[in-house]
């Protein structure tokens, strides 16, 4: 899978974020280093916890991170769950049943994220 492609599925443009990345070794660099990253984990283990605030702080730094990274669909659906918790993070009548719709969505997303960059072309 090339640049163009992979961004295409992500839902962002390649020529978009090449104007901020203009290596494509250094994008290609960027986003394996994604693999490495602990985000999404520290998300995964706040939302099985029930702990909305850590929840909060994860989904804002996997927010960062994409939008960086110019992962769009996965920014996108990280928002819907980011913004939610900004407003209702402390609320104990959390909505529970969103919040976890909200994260099934954002693991989809990332798994096809972490499937495509492991098949990057070099």
């Amino acid at each position: 899978m090339n640049l163009q492609e992979f961004f295409a599925i992500s839902g962002s443009s390649y020529e978009e974020i090449h104007n901020r990345i203009s290596s494509d070794i250094l994008l290609k660099k960027f986003l394996r280093q994604f693999l490495e990253d602990k985000t999404f984990e520290n998300l995964v283990e706040a939302v099985d916890k029930k702990d909305y605030k850590n929840a909060f702080f994860a989904s804002h730094s996997l927010k960062g991170v994409c939008s960086n990274l110019g992962l769009a669909k996965l920014e996108k659906d990280t928002i819907v769950l980011l913004e939610y918790l900004r407003a209702n993070s402390e609320n104990p009548d959390i909505d529970e049943t969103f919040c976890n719709d909200s994260f099934a969505k954002i693991k989809q997303d990332y798994e096809q994220v972490i499937s495509s960059i492991k098949i990057l072309e070099d």
